[in-house]
């Protein structure tokens, strides 16, 4: 686990991204809380994020009718940042805290740099969860 949080502050510790402060500094001051970090096994084209993360939008916004909330806005800015570009895989990391607070960063594999990276409290995990949100 620490292995994990090792290599992504080695590759990551100085860039700038959606929630890096917050991550950032939890992984070097409360490492010790940490209690789930993994980099995903499988890939997902940014064109495939787009989709989902809009389908996610959709749920969010017209089915549970929250348009002004903040988690449908982050969707709608997620979707935007996928679709350039939109062939370029993705990767997932997880971290994950003992107080629950659960960061989601998507890496773009071949540019090596961060896409975006969600924050949530307590983290979802599952669709369900999203929907509850």
């Amino acid at each position: 686990m620490h292995e994990t949080a090792d290599l992504f502050l080695k590759q990551y510790g100085v860039a700038t991204f959606p929630n890096s402060s917050e991550l950032l500094g939890r992984l070097l001051r409360e490492r010790h809380r940490l209690r789930r970090a993994d980099l995903a096994s499988g890939r997902a084209r940014c064109s495939e994020l787009a989709k989902d993360y809009e389908e996610r939008c959709w749920t969010v916004g017209e089915y549970h009718g929250k348009r002004d909330s903040e988690l449908y806005q982050e969707f709608r800015d997620m979707v935007e940042v996928f679709r350039a570009p939109p062939d370029e895989p993705c990767s997932l990391w997880h971290f994950v805290f003992d107080d629950e607070a659960g960061f989601a960063v998507f890496e773009r594999v071949e540019s090596r740099t961060i896409a975006w990276c969600m924050k949530r409290y307590p983290f979802p995990a599952t669709k369900e969860d999203y929907k509850q949100a």
